[in-house]
């Protein structure tokens, strides 16, 4: 999609994350950006710089120095000259290697606006999801999701600090089922076929025809219980209007259940979050790094 018709808002990420998964966060940063010790120049373009303004939600030069003072921004535009189908006035940022996680995801972030527009993807308020060959594609596509309240998040899968794996399903269909109340479709073996996927949606379905946020809370506090810390997470996130998009969460056990329990399901259900990952087909996504609304 081109960055024009849907440029991501980068402000936030100004903001202290309630989540960052810090390992991920570098490697890609290392990867896309370059190796440490190595200044990268961002030569931009009046098209390129307009697209940041418009991130930013003002001037370039005000609006980045204000969120990331630590940028070096270049703002004599006659010194500067960028050559985009001839010659028109630009700026440029300067990018120095930083160790700290939420720096490098906004330098990470600057750096596929102003490079790899195409590869970045803003979902939220009915924006879709791009297609799977779009997903497929490389570099991997950054996502910026924003997540409206009324969002559901269903916990599936975690591995504890302790090395044991847990699941959620059964928990939460005792804790979720009414009295008199029918119990979910039995999962199927294979979703390849149309029976198949319909039996699955009526399994997905039912969780939500019977959601009750607190008992999903009280089940992911329970079912991890003495285990210790979360190093992985799995999600199935429902926005309201059904569409899906299923979350890998690396936690590496540095934060405590309640980030992901509480501040997840709860706070997320009820004022909305906004996260930025790397995109993969299903649609699901590797959560780089979680902010509260």
């Amino acid at each position: 999609m081109p960055a024009s018709d849907n440029v991501p808002d980068l402000s936030w990420l100004a903001d202290a994350p309630a989540f960052i998964d810090g390992l991920q966060v570098d490697a890609f940063y290392e990867a896309v950006v370059g190796p440490a010790f190595r200044t990268v120049e961002l030569q931009l373009s009046a098209i390129q710089t307009g697209q940041l303004e418009k991130s930013t939600g003002g001037r370039l030069n005000a609006g980045l120095s204000a969120l990331f003072p630590w940028l070096k921004i270049d703002a004599d535009v006659e010194a500067r000259k960028v050559t985009t189908r001839g010659l028109q006035d630009g700026q440029s940022i300067t990018l120095r290697p930083v160790d700290s996680p939420a720096r490098q995801l906004a330098q990470l972030s600057l750096h596929y606006l102003v490079n790899q527009p195409d590869r970045i993807c803003a979902v939220g308020h009915g924006a879709p999801f791009p297609d799977a060959d779009a997903i497929a594609a490389s570099p991997r596509m950054i996502a910026f999701v924003d997540v409206p309240p009324g969002t559901k998040f269903l916990p599936q899968a975690a591995e504890l600090n302790n090395g044991r794996v847990v699941t959620f399903f059964d928990p939460l269909i005792e804790k979720l089922k009414r009295n008199g109340g029918t119990l979910p479709v039995t999962y199927p073996e294979s979703t390849t076929t149309e029976i198949g996927k319909r039996q699955r949606d009526a399994y997905w379905k039912w969780f939500i025809d019977n959601w009750n946020l607190s008992k999903a809370v009280e089940v992911m506090e329970d079912v991890i219980g003495a285990g210790g810390r979360p190093r992985w997470i799995g999600y199935r996130m429902v926005f309201a209007n059904g569409e899906t998009l299923h979350l890998d969460v690396n936690a590496r056990g540095d934060y405590d259940t309640g980030v992901f329990a509480y501040n997840f399901i709860r706070r997320g259900e009820r004022y909305g979050l906004r996260m930025v990952g790397s995109l993969k087909t299903q649609p699901a996504l590797n959560v780089l790094a979680i902010y509260e609304k």
